[in-house]
């Protein structure tokens, strides 16, 4: 961390601590929303199978894992919330998360990654809007398969 101002070195450390939270929760929250979704499953007298919706989520995160992964950015594409639960319908959005393998990344690095994959974008998905300047910077989209 060399050449690093103070401020540049307090923003990493709180990202740091943003990212490590988050992903905490991110843990804590799938492993209770598949508790939750076997549960309505057995329920309703469902199968544990995956639910067209969910497979719609796993090829998106796929599509764009490959996509990062063909700019340089090591990681995975994640869902979470609805989109993981089970809980998710139709029209509703998915919310995705790109993990890194080389941890947090500042959000000027975030924006230059995210700008990079949306520019891939269009030969896969439709509508696609940039969100870079916000305070956690996205890329809004639509699929057309689904």
């Amino acid at each position: 961390m060399a050449g690093w101002d103070l401020r540049e070195l307090e923003e990493f450390i709180q990202l740091h601590k943003a990212c490590k939270h988050q992903v905490e929760a991110w843990q804590h929250s799938s492993n209770l929303d598949k508790e939750l979704l076997a549960y309505l499953k057995k329920q309703n007298g469902q199968k544990e199978t995956q639910f067209p919706i969910a497979q719609t989520a796993q090829r998106i995160a796929k599509t764009l894992t490959e996509l990062c992964n063909k700019q340089g950015y090591e990681g995975d594409v994640r869902c979470f919330g609805s989109s993981e639960s089970g809980l998710r319908r139709e029209g509703s959005d998915l919310d995705m998360s790109f993990m890194t393998k080389d941890g947090p990344w500042t959000r000027e690095r975030t924006r230059e990654a995210l700008l990079q994959v949306s520019l891939l974008l269009p030969a896969k998905f439709t509508n696609v809007t940039r969100v870079l300047m916000a305070k956690t910077p996205l890329i809004k989209f639509t699929d057309s398969q689904s």
